[in-house]
C-alpha cells in the first residue's frame, strides 16, 4: 500500500472508531492483537547475531530458535480461532468493500490448508500451551526407537550460573509438532521445519494485508473515515 521506509502514524478517538457494542470493532482488535503477537515473535526468530561458540551454544541457540517457532504456532491457531468466529454476517458484507488484493488476502486465508490449521491445533493443545503426559509418553518412545541403533540414546543439560538448558524435552516436542516418526523425518528436519514456516509467513503477510484492507472497508461502512488522522513522521 505505501512505500515500507515510510512510517505513517494513525491517530483516533477510541470510542468512535471501537465502540464496545459493535462486535466487528472487537473480533478486528481481536484479530489485530494476534496479529501484533506474530509479527513480534516472527522478528525475534531472525538469526542471532555473532557465532555461538561450540556445540553447547549452538544448542542453546536451537532451543531458543524451538520456543520461537513454537510460540509463533500457537499464537497462529489462536489467531485462526479468532479469525473463524468472525464470519458473521455484517462482517461478510462489510468484507465485500474491501479492495481486490484485500479479497484476495481473505480468500487465502479462509483456504489455508485444513493440514496446516491442523497442524497448529495439534501443536497447540499437545506441546506448546500444554504438557500432555501421554503425548511425552509416546513422543519418548518413539524418540528413543528412532536411535535404537545407537548403543545408548543420548541427550544433554546444561547448567550455567543459576540458569539451566534441558535439551531432551525440546526434542520430544520437535516430535510432537512437526510429527516426526522415523529416522528419515528427522534427516529431513530443515525441509519439513522451512516448509512449514515458509507456509506460516504466507498467513502472516495475508493477515496484514487483510487487517489494512479490512479496516479502509471498516471505516468507511462506519463513515468513520474522517475519524483517522494520518500524519507520516
Amino acid at each position: 500500500m505505501s512505500d515500507d521506509n515510510m512510517v505513517r502514524v494513525a491517530t483516533f478517538t477510541v470510542a468512535k472508531v471501537f465502540p464496545p457494542d459493535d462486535p466487528l470493532a472487537i473480533d478486528l482488535l481481536r484479530l489485530m492483537a494476534a496479529y501484533n503477537d506474530v509479527r513480534q515473535v516472527a522478528e525475534w526468530m531472525e538469526p542471532p547475531s555473532g557465532t555461538p561458540s561450540g556445540k553447547v551454544g549452538v544448542d542453546i541457540d536451537r532451543m531458543k530458535l524451538g520456543f520461537l517457532y513454537r510460540a509463533l504456532f500457537g499464537i497462529l491457531h489462536e489467531a485462526f480461532q479468532v479469525f473463524g468466529s468472525m464470519q458473521t454476517p455484517d462482517f461478510k458484507r462489510v468484507a465485500e468493500g474491501m479492495t481486490p488484493d484485500g479479497k484476495a488476502a481473505l480468500y487465502r486465508l479462509r483456504c489455508a490448508g485444513d493440514d496446516l490449521r491442523s497442524q497448529l491445533a495439534h501443536s497447540r493443545n499437545k506441546a506448546i500451551f500444554h504438557y500432555e503426559h501421554d503425548e511425552f509418553v509416546r513422543a519418548l518412545t518413539r524418540y528413543v526407537t528412532i536411535f535404537s541403533e545407537k548403543a545408548k540414546t543420548e541427550s544433554r543439560f546444561i547448567f550455567k550460573g543459576h540458569v539451566a538448558w534441558y535439551l531432551l524435552p525440546e526434542s520430544l516436542r520437535d516430535l510432537i509438532v512437526f510429527d516426526f516418526h522415523t529416522s528419515d523425518d528427522l534427516a529431513k528436519t530443515g525441509e519439513k521445519v522451512g516448509g512449514f514456516l515458509r507456509r506460516v509467513i504466507v498467513v502472516h503477510s495475508d493477515m496484514k494485508t487483510f487487517l489494512e484492507e479490512m479496516m479502509v472497508a471498516y471505516l468507511e461502512d462506519r463513515k468513520l473515515s474522517d475519524e483517522f488522522q494520518i500524519a507520516t513522521v
